[in-house]
């Protein structure tokens, strides 16, 4: 008796799992086919360490199938993959106020992860405001311009020909520090 009920149980439990990973496809969108406990994450990301490699390969996935968008999993969680570069621009423009939470690891003492990608909700809102003046297209124009003259008086600066050692960390800090200047004082 105890045999048929696990039996029965393990049947409902992959019915139930088999259920979870057809989120997308009852929503008529396009999937990368789940692995069964796995999702979109497959033997490769163990073996890579590189937690990003299942979210580029659901996206190239999807991009060859010639999709605007499109699913995959994170296990059991559903993902949603935007591939059209106008419903990405209208998502990060318009749409914004709906996209407040990233899903990114996000903790206040750990520096790394303390920016505007992993910042959710109304945190995220606030950063958003405050930094989007500063990042009109003119400005940005004008940010490339200047980096670029940085750039290239930096490698004349810093030619090869010269065969000499460069010191890294007095150049790049040296760099940093005039770029930053010049674009926003």
């Amino acid at each position: 008796m105890f045999i048929y009920f696990l039996a029965i149980l393990g049947v409902l439990l992959y019915f139930i799992l088999k259920h979870k990973h057809s989120y997308w496809t009852r929503r008529k969108i396009v999937q990368e086919k789940p692995r069964f406990l796995l999702g979109s994450v497959d033997k490769r990301i163990f073996k890579s360490g590189n937690p990003t490699q299942f979210v580029r390969d659901a996206y190239w996935y999807l991009k060859k199938k010639g999709v605007k968008h499109g699913g995959m999993y994170l296990f059991y969680t559903p993902i949603w993959i935007p591939i059209d570069l106008n419903l990405i621009k209208q998502i990060l423009v318009t749409d914004y106020e709906s996209f407040s939470s990233h899903g990114l690891y996000h903790h206040k003492n750990d520096f790394i992860s303390e920016n505007i990608f992993t910042k959710e909700g109304e945190e995220w809102k606030t950063l958003r405001s405050n930094l989007s003046p500063t990042f009109t297209p003119a400005k940005l124009k004008t940010m490339y311009d200047i980096l670029y003259n940085f750039g290239h008086h930096l490698e004349a600066q810093n030619s090869c020909s010269k065969r000499q050692a460069i010191r890294i960390r007095e150049t790049t800090a040296s760099y940093l520090t005039d770029v930053i200047a010049a674009c926003f004082f």
